[in-house]
């Protein structure tokens, strides 16, 4: 049997290491001297004492750390605090949210209300992770291109838009509007996927056809038709309006005229002096 001092170190040590790791959770701690009172007191005497006069501030004690995503930090007035506890907090849920995507591919969009939008929001989520199941969503619940009436698709005409702007789409600066790689990838399949399926073809209207009165045919002229004018001779030379023939006439050889003959200058010699 362990005695009972060694007994006494042994749980007081158990309970310091509890107390230590509850102090970093940001809980209270939970030890035995806590129990007794033992820290509080300390604490009590060191502020009345420390820095009584106001001469030392810095040796107060400073308040514990907390959690980023405390409750109190969400209702923090310092804008980096509160806003610091939102984003962490928003960042926190993405396999939460991952999770109920993947419940809503299964679902689809046939009956229950909200599905679409829910799955449409997700694409603009800032996580990365979570817009990649949100198309990856879409992709399954296309529906089945197989069978004609498919009423658990979720290609709704937004729908396809927002996967064409995500797998195709660029800013002003000639950036692709989904930065991430595999997210475009995803995009561009549930757009091929909604593709895929048959376009819903509204029916016709049949119409009733509507019986008009026939109109009699106009009476023909009693008086007899003028005659038909002769067609007019062809002439040899032109004629407006009417396309005339030509007639080719033999060319007489014409005599050619007599051509000179040029003599040669003359060259006049002078003799020369004696």
């Amino acid at each position: 049997m362990m005695p009972p001092v060694r007994y006494a170190v042994a749980v007081s040590v158990v309970l310091l290491f509890a107390g230590l790791a509850g102090d970093l959770r940001g809980a209270e701690p939970a030890t035995i001297f806590n129990f007794f009172g033992i820290p509080q007191g300390v604490n009590k005497v060191r502020d009345a004492v420390v820095n009584r006069k106001g001469n030392f501030p810095g040796l107060e004690r400073k308040p514990a750390l907390k959690a980023i995503t405390d409750p109190a930090n969400l209702e923090s007035e310092v804008p980096a605090i509160r806003v610091a506890a939102e984003v962490k907090k928003d960042i926190d849920l993405a396999p939460q949210k991952i999770k109920a995507i993947k419940y809503l591919a299964e679902v689809g969009c046939s009956c229950q209300e909200g599905v679409k939008d829910a799955l449409l929001a997700s694409l603009d989520d800032c996580t990365e992770a979570v817009r990649y199941e949100a198309a990856l969503a879409f992709c399954h619940a296309a529906g089945n291109p197989c069978r004609r009436c498919e009423r658990g698709s979720c290609c709704a005409p937004d729908v396809v838009e927002k996967l064409t702007d995500m797998a195709h789409g660029q800013d002003e600066r000639g950036c692709c509007s989904e930065p991430s790689a595999r997210v475009r990838q995803m995009a561009a399949a549930a757009l091929r996927a909604c593709n895929r399926m048959a376009p819903v073809r509204e029916t016709p209207i049949r119409e009733t056809p509507v019986e008009m009165p026939l109109e009699a045919p106009p009476a023909l002229p009693s008086e007899p038709m003028p005659p038909i004018p002769a067609p007019l001779p062809m002439t040899m030379g032109p004629v407006s309006g009417v396309r005339s023939v030509a007639l080719i006439q033999p060319i007489e050889p014409k005599p050619m005229p007599a051509v000179k003959r040029l003599e040669p200058p003359r060259q006049w010699i002078i003799p020369e002096p004696e």
